[in-house]
């Protein structure tokens, strides 16, 4: 997808970093919904159709933010992504771009929202590509990272908050704006280790963006356990008012 190719000229620009909760997993081309519904199409189907299409992009909070704060968006969440893919398409893939260097200077404020996932993930470069690890990659390198590196959840804490310093040096030597959460995962220890004013969770009482969401209402919730168009929706409108209420003139 090219995250350049809708931008007005809106006065600023929202960067938005994340896994398949930024990406906007959940929300479904309709009609391919519907047949999935219906047992014509297969999940594979579904989720393949609908990433193409790009419709996880346009049901997503980011964009439903956006539109909130009257921004443009470049949104870099990727379904699947670790903590550390997420800062490489940042602080590598987009500062690098010619594209975005284009472009960078004409808006009067850039803010960048990361809403972190679960701290185990670990990412490498692959064939020039960013490859992201998990309890659901093929073959033994999750195993074997849990075996001989991830000894305690603490340990990924730690990974997170290197990534979540490095992003956050990376706002402020540019004078970007710098928000950070935790979209599903409550990540506690992240906020125990490192008391930073960029945290959402430092001003809130949940400790996840999830937590917001009634999973029982399948208005809200999809049947692959991330949010609706409806459900991101919500999330966009309680981060714009955590915005307003606690980043005013830092985001």
């Amino acid at each position: 997808m090219s995250y350049y190719s809708k931008l007005s000229n809106k006065e600023n620009l929202l960067i938005t970093l994340g896994c398949s909760w930024t990406h906007g997993v959940g929300s479904y081309d309709a009609g391919c919904l519907e047949q999935f519904r219906r047992g014509e199409i297969s999940q594979a189907d579904l989720y393949n159709t609908s990433y193409y299409a790009g419709a996880f992009y346009e049901g997503a909070w980011p964009k439903f933010l956006a539109e909130l704060l009257d921004y443009d968006l470049i949104n870099l969440g990727v379904s699947g992504d670790s903590n550390s893919a997420s800062a490489k398409r940042l602080i590598v893939e987009c500062d690098e771009s010619e594209a975005f260097n284009k472009i960078r200077d004409r808006y009067k404020k850039v803010t960048v929202i990361w809403l972190i996932t679960e701290t185990s993930r670990f990412s490498f470069y692959s064939d020039h590509y960013l490859v992201s690890y998990n309890n659901n990659s093929p073959g033994r390198i999750f195993l074997d990272y849990v075996d001989e590196v991830y000894k305690h959840e603490h340990d990924g804490d730690l990974e997170t908050k290197f990534y979540v310093k490095s992003v956050e040096s990376y706002c402020k030597g540019n004078g970007f704006n710098f928000v950070y959460g935790s979209a599903f995962v409550p990540n506690n220890a992240v906020k125990n280790i490192y008391d930073s004013d960029r945290n959402i969770h430092k001003f809130i009482d949940q400790p996840a963006m999830a937590n917001y969401l009634d999973f029982t209402n399948p208005d809200i919730i999809s049947h692959c356990n991330h949010p609706t168009p409806t459900g991101y929706k919500t999330l966009a409108t309680k981060l714009h008012s955590i915005l307003n209420e606690h980043f005013q003139g830092r985001a």
